[in-house]
């Protein structure tokens, strides 16, 4: 009888703590211009924020750090487009003779941007989708019960 309740009991505990975790709100994704739009409760959410509520889910935290550092990496070539174009285009506007090697690297860093922008978003809109199917895998608990001669044990693992 005593084995009966500890295994119901077991079953119900682990239950608990996996429907608990599972509550969280699904976080929406909207397109707009040039980006994704991610809201969770009617307010949208930044990119620091957005890490926080993934911080339960180690998939999505790991595809997030992929598309940080595609940001990382797309914002030095924003940087240095934009600085390339606007010296070339200011030449252009003094009269001076327009050096066309800095506008075509102006150019090239900014088309490289894009690129690493767009992939950013693909990687952080893949880190919601994993967020939002799946339930969190780095804070479950396992729970086992075992039966020795020396009575029973009731074993709870958390990872």
């Amino acid at each position: 009888m005593k084995l009966r309740m500890i295994v119901v009991l077991a079953l119900v505990l682990n239950g608990a703590v996996l429907q608990a975790q599972t509550t969280q709100e699904p976080i929406h994704k909207s397109r707009e211009f040039l980006r994704w739009k991610f809201e969770q409760g009617g307010k949208e959410l930044k990119f620091n924020e957005l890490y926080q509520v993934l911080s339960s889910n180690s998939n999505a935290v790991r595809e997030l750090n992929v598309a940080s550092n595609y940001h990382k990496v797309g914002s030095l070539f924003s940087l240095f487009g934009g600085f390339m174009l606007g010296y070339g285009l200011a030449d252009a506007m003094s009269g001076r003779t327009v050096n066309s090697s800095v506008l075509i690297a102006g150019g090239a860093g900014s088309v490289l941007a894009y690129a690493f922008n767009k992939t950013y978003q693909r990687h952080a809109a893949l880190a919601v989708d994993l967020f939002n199917m799946k339930p969190s895998t780095s804070a479950r608990m396992t729970s086992e019960v075992l039966v020795g001669p020396g009575g029973v044990s009731l074993i709870f693992k958390f990872r």
